[in-house]
């Protein structure tokens, strides 16, 4: 390249976390940070210091299953950030990608034998209850009807 030519932009990496426990996550730091000045200003025994660190205890928790789990994407492939691991899967690694109640990836590698090892990794980072299956089934259900030959168009009273 040239001085006068720029790099090729490479696309963002895109992050997928579940926006509830972001929320969770937030309320839960504000109640911390108002019970930890509470207890600083209030507080002048041993039973105060005991609840300031259990609060700091359960704020780690907090933090480490609801801010932590994320699923990344860009153009190397996926990052898995679950509360305890972390997983970096390349695209031509993943065979699929299924949408149980967590998102799982299905993978499958090359071995230095020949053979192949497969795995599924789950992902924390976005849940999808068994009800929004079922509507989204439905959703996809209905569209199909209204494209097929014969099917109506806008709802009882056809077009």
């Amino acid at each position: 390249m040239t001085a006068g030519q720029d790099a090729p932009a490479r696309p963002r990496p895109q992050t997928f976390r579940s926006p509830f426990a972001v929320a969770i996550w937030w309320l839960w730091a504000l109640f911390a940070v108002g019970n930890l000045i509470d207890l600083a200003v209030q507080g002048r025994t041993h039973g105060s210091l005991d609840a300031a660190f259990g609060l700091l205890l359960v704020t780690s928790v907090v933090y480490t299953a609801a801010q932590r789990p994320r699923l990344v994407a860009d153009s190397g492939g996926l990052t898995i950030v679950n509360p305890l691991r972390d997983h970096r899967v390349g695209w031509a690694a993943v065979v699929g990608i299924d949408a149980a109640e967590l998102i799982r990836v299905r993978c499958k590698w090359p071995l230095d034998d020949g053979g192949t090892g497969s795995r599924a990794i789950s992902s924390w980072a976005v849940h999808s209850s068994r009800r929004k299956q079922a509507a989204a089934r439905m959703r996809a259900q209905r569209r199909a009807a209204r494209a097929a030959p014969g099917g109506r168009g806008f709802g009882a009273f056809g077009t």
